[in-house]
């Protein structure tokens, strides 16, 4: 049913059949309590198996389409998508993208969490601002869970949390309307082929006292440089050189954001949800202690926590790869928030190597063993 806070869905199209009809199926096969519409906008598509498939779609009434006479270009192609329903809020699809469940109405819920919030990212595979598990490249990286599962697992221990971020990407964007009016469309003279118009739009939002936020409780696939195929690299060169004269102050506004990494509490929580599922059956966990971290880590078991007694920290070490964010806790200072995790882990026992261990433990870190103590206990590993 569409109500006043009826959302679209805008797809912009241009050939790719195959991805094309994998992310609007996935798109309709999605849930959410906000309605929505999937808006397609096909910029003179050449491939006659796409052009029949969204045409049944469209008869079906699954999807709003709209074909341009004769191929226009990216920007302008969203642009036409955006002023479709000037009323409502929009989300900016990639062709190329695969969500999953509740996603929408999870964004939703961000770009309403405060009144200055313009826009809205979630958590990605691609080597974007919210990229997940690494926060650069993640091209070949295989997890042990399916998309959807890290989008259940992302839902249930990031709930609620988001980081605050210069700009986001149009892959998957939510964009309140109420941005749009005061700021205008995406600038299609500067960026007419589609990259950089989104983080120009961005910038300018910022100028005027707009917000940018990365949910941590949204994971979208995006099938990573099929949008622009090889022409990528030539664009991120020709955005570069726009962005320093539109944008000055973009390379210290970009290193700041790199050097503060605001999301990785988004990708360690994630990491943390991860790893609950391989240490589910496990109620114990072992402590190790090294001089430092750049020590060896003696570990025969596939999940243990090291204590590092150069740094008073400890910190959860995984055998298995692309764990790459499980925080560091500095004791005692970080006690509340490392009982928090253990207990999240279901982790009922700490089992130190040695008495010697324990009470070195016990002198380093006094309140440690005090509150890890009481639940889960800590204890000595029994000789076998």
């Amino acid at each position: 049913m569409v109500t006043a806070n009826t959302v679209d869905v805008i797809v912009p199209v241009w050939n790719q059949f195959d991805v094309t009809k994998q992310c609007i199926e996935s798109v309709i096969a999605s849930v959410s309590r906000n309605d929505f519409e999937i808006v397609v906008v096909d910029d003179a598509s050449s491939d006659p198996a796409l052009v029949a498939y969204l045409r049944t779609l469209a008869k079906a009434g699954a999807i709003r389409l709209f074909t341009n006479k004769f191929n226009i270009g990216f920007t302008a192609t969203v642009n036409f998508g955006m002023g479709i329903d000037p009323e409502r809020d929009v989300l900016l699809l990639n062709s190329d993208t695969v969500v999953n469940g509740a996603w929408l109405e999870r964004m939703r819920a961000a770009a309403y969490s405060d009144r200055q919030v313009a826009t809205v990212n979630p958590l990605t595979n691609a080597s974007h601002r919210s990229g997940y598990p690494y926060r650069h490249s993640n091209r070949g990286v295989a997890l042990e869970v399916s998309d959807n599962v890290l989008d259940e697992l992302a839902a249930e221990r990031n709930a609620g949390i988001y980081a605050e971020v210069p700009t986001t990407v149009g892959f998957c964007m939510y964009i309140k309307r109420q941005c749009l009016n005061d700021i205008g469309l995406f600038d299609v003279d500067h960026f007419p082929v589609g990259y950089g118009e989104e983080s120009d739009f961005c910038y300018r939002a910022r100028k005027v006292g707009w917000r940018h936020l990365v949910v941590g409780d949204v994971f979208v696939r995006h099938l990573d440089s099929q949008s622009f195929g090889k022409r990528k690299r030539k664009l991120v060169r020709h955005m570069v050189s726009k962005f320093a004269v539109l944008h000055p102050n973009s390379p210290q506004v970009d290193e700041r954001f790199r050097r503060l990494d605001p999301l990785h509490a988004l990708r360690a929580g994630l990491d943390l949800a991860r790893l609950r599922r391989l240490v589910e059956p496990c109620k114990a966990i072992r402590m190790n202690m090294v001089e430092n971290w750049n020590g060896p880590i003696d570990a025969n078991d596939p999940t243990v926590l090291v204590y590092c007694l150069q740094e008073h920290s400890v910190q959860l070490v995984v055998a298995k790869e692309h764990f790459p964010n499980l925080q560091q806790y500095k004791m005692p200072r970080d006690i509340i928030e490392f009982n928090g995790a253990i207990r999240y882990l279901g982790i009922e026992k700490i089992v130190c190597r040695s008495e010697s261990d324990l009470a070195t433990l016990d002198r380093r870190v006094m309140a440690m063993p005090i509150e890890v103590g009481l639940e889960p206990r800590l204890e000595v590993a029994q000789a076998s």
